[in-house]
C-alpha cells in the first residue's frame, strides 16, 4: 500500500492537469522506464524514450482537436499489493467543449511502482475503448 494514501490522490490529480495540456515532459516522468498498455484492442509494451514523448505530442494535438477541456478525478479505489507496488482503480471524468457541462466517466487500472517514493506507471488497462466511448459520444 502506498505509504501516504493522499501521495496516490495527489500523483492522480496532477497526471490529469498534465494530460489536460501540462508540460509533456512531467506528464512524461509519471511513466516508468518502460510500462505496460492495455486495452479492448489489445496490449503493448512501451519505454518511456524520445519515441513515447513524439507519441505524447500527438495525443496532445488530438486533445486539443477534440476540445479536451477538463480532465479529473473522480474516484481512486487502491489495490495495495506491497511496500513497493500499489494498484488503483480510478474513475475518471472529461469535459470537452463540443459535450459541454457533461462528464464523460471511464476507469483505467493502474499498477504503480513505489520505488523513491515517487509512483511511477507501470501498467495500466483501460475498461473501455476510449475511440468507441469518444464516437458514441459524437466526438471523432
Amino acid at each position: 500500500m502506498s505509504k501516504d494514501p493522499m501521495q496516490l490522490k495527489s500523483f492522480f490529480e496532477r497526471y490529469a492537469v498534465l494530460s489536460s495540456g501540462g508540460p509533456l515532459p512531467e506528464l512524461a516522468d509519471c511513466y516508468a522506464e518502460s510500462f505496460i498498455v492495455a486495452g479492448p484492442e489489445g496490449n503493448a509494451a512501451f519505454r518511456n524514450d524520445d519515441a513515447f514523448a513524439r507519441w505524447l505530442e500527438q495525443v496532445a494535438v488530438k486533445n486539443r482537436e477534440y476540445g479536451l477541456r477538463v480532465m479529473e478525478v473522480v474516484g481512486i479505489n487502491e489495490l495495495p499489493l506491497n511496500d513497493l507496488y500499489t494498484g488503483a482503480i480510478v474513475t475518471w471524468g472529461a469535459q470537452f467543449e463540443k459535450t459541454g457541462a457533461e462528464q464523460i466517466r471511464f476507469k483505467i487500472t493502474y499498477f504503480l511502482s513505489l520505488l523513491d517514493d515517487k509512483p511511477k506507471i507501470i501498467m495500466y488497462i483501460s475498461d473501455q475503448s476510449q475511440e468507441a466511448l469518444m464516437k458514441s459520444k459524437g466526438l471523432l
